[in-house]
């Protein structure tokens, strides 16, 4: 097996290791859930309710608390586990195609991401399409952001990170907070982030057969709530195409399977011509945002490991 750890210039990583029986096992079941979703309700509330259902069953991390809280008019929750440095904390922006996701599904992710990087974690429920479209989930954002300052988080002792849609709505919020003139976190962290919703290259329809859970008429129909009339390669709802200059360091992990490896390479290494500093770890054989899966996948373990890794890293070089 082997494992790059995180260094200090920009590097690209591919995490090779005979895949774990339980990603075998995982897959199979990925497979009979896809051909199942075929059948169910298209009715957003639906989904919402399946999608909480499914995330209440997820194991959380020993020990660690939830204090629920609004930040403005936002539900969010202070996600907090032992041993805490209570001098830092996260912003977590959860994902969902912007039409989808919640506290409740994402609270055993973001409570593995606490407890691996012994950093508070801020978990904010945005505002969601179509009830609520773009810029609504970037304000949302941008004010939790502002909260944080104002409520005693150095920016030094800051870190924005986030999944699928809310890993491209962290990019945003970066963009946003420098052409804002407002300080910068000391880095940021993507899980599969949805940086483009173009498919001005068709990757997604290339990509398809190899993914576990996206599919092209998914993702065009959570660009379509969110955007509603504004272009798909605007910048600030598809980060790929934004000025990226001035960001500060990011760590991205993208599933080789996953249907956004393409896109989310294009992002990476335009980051990197804008003289970002950028860690890529791509983990061949793995589905979109497989980390929410740590509480049985040893791939999802180890993942998690390396992020907590790398936000101790950034955190540290801020002190």
């Amino acid at each position: 097996m082997t494992e790059t750890p995180f260094p200090r210039a920009s590097s690209w990583s591919i995490i090779t290791s005979r895949r774990s029986w339980q990603a075998h096992v995982l897959a199979l079941s990925l497979r009979v859930y896809r051909v199942w979703t075929r059948f169910q309700s298209q009715d957003l509330s639906v989904q919402r309710a399946s999608q909480d259902a499914f995330g209440a069953h997820l194991p959380l991390a020993p020990n660690v608390q939830f204090i629920p809280l609004a930040v403005g008019d936002c539900p969010a929750e202070w996600v907090i586990p032992p041993n805490a440095l209570l001098d830092r904390a996260i912003l977590y922006l959860h994902g969902g195609a912007y039409i989808g996701g919640s506290l409740t599904l994402h609270r055993g992710l973001v409570s593995r991401i606490a407890a691996s990087s012994r950093v508070q974690v801020l978990n904010l429920s945005y505002r969601l399409a179509p009830e609520h479209p773009y810029p609504a989930a970037l304000e949302d954002a941008t004010s939790a952001y502002q909260w944080l300052l104002t409520h005693g988080v150095d920016a030094h002792h800051l870190l924005i990170a986030g999944d699928s849609a809310g890993g491209g709505l962290a990019a945003a919020l970066l963009v946003t907070l420098r052409d804002s003139h407002l300080p910068q976190p000391a880095g940021a962290a993507f899980l599969s982030p949805w940086t483009d919703l173009s498919d001005t290259e068709r990757s997604w329809e290339r990509r398809e057969a190899s993914d576990l859970l996206l599919t092209p008429s998914s993702l065009h129909r959570g660009a379509l709530h969110y955007l509603g009339t504004h272009s798909p390669h605007m910048p600030l709802a598809s980060p790929v195409y934004a000025d990226l200059h001035g960001l500060p360091p990011l760590f991205i992990q993208v599933g080789g399977n996953e249907l956004l490896l393409d896109d989310i390479h294009a992002f990476a290494r335009h980051a990197e011509e804008a003289g970002v500093t950028v860690q890529v770890e791509e983990w061949p054989g793995m589905f979109h945002v497989w980390q929410m899966m740590a509480a049985t996948l040893p791939e999802a373990q180890r993942a998690l490991e390396h992020l907590g890794h790398f936000i101790d890293a950034v955190l540290e070089e801020k002190e």
